[in-house]
C-alpha cells in the first residue's frame, strides 16, 4: 500500500462494488488495472493527492476514500456518492461478520 491508510478490507469492497472484482476488456489502461496489486497502488496514490483537498485536511475516513473513489477529486462532498458508499460500508459489514 502506497501512504493512503485504506483498510484492506475496505479496498476489497470498492473492488467488489466497482467491478464485482473483474476486470473488464478496454486498452492498456484497463489491462494495468486488472493486476490487483497495481489498482490497489493506483487508488492509494490518488487518495493521497486528492483526500485532503477534499476534507479540507482533516484525517480522511474510509467513508471519504470511497466516495472520493466513486465521485472523483471531491467525491466526498456529493451526495451523488452516497448511494455507492452505502454499498461498500454494506460489503464491509458482511466481511466483518465473517
Amino acid at each position: 500500500m502506497v501512504n493512503a491508510a485504506i483498510e484492506d478490507d475496505y479496498l476489497a469492497c470498492i473492488c467488489q462494488v466497482e467491478s464485482n472484482c473483474s476486470s473488464k476488456d478496454c486498452d492498456s489502461f484497463e489491462t494495468c488495472a486488472a493486476n490487483k496489486e497495481y489498482s490497489e497502488e493506483c487508488v492509494c496514490a490518488y487518495m493521497d493527492r486528492y483526500a485532503k483537498r477534499c476534507t479540507q485536511n482533516r484525517e480522511s475516513t474510509c467513508e471519504d476514500y470511497a466516495r472520493i473513489h466513486n465521485g472523483g477529486p471531491m467525491g466526498c462532498r456529493r451526495s451523488s456518492t452516497d448511494g455507492y458508499w452505502k454499498r461498500v460500508s454494506a460489503c464491509y459489514s458482511n466481511l466483518k461478520k465473517k
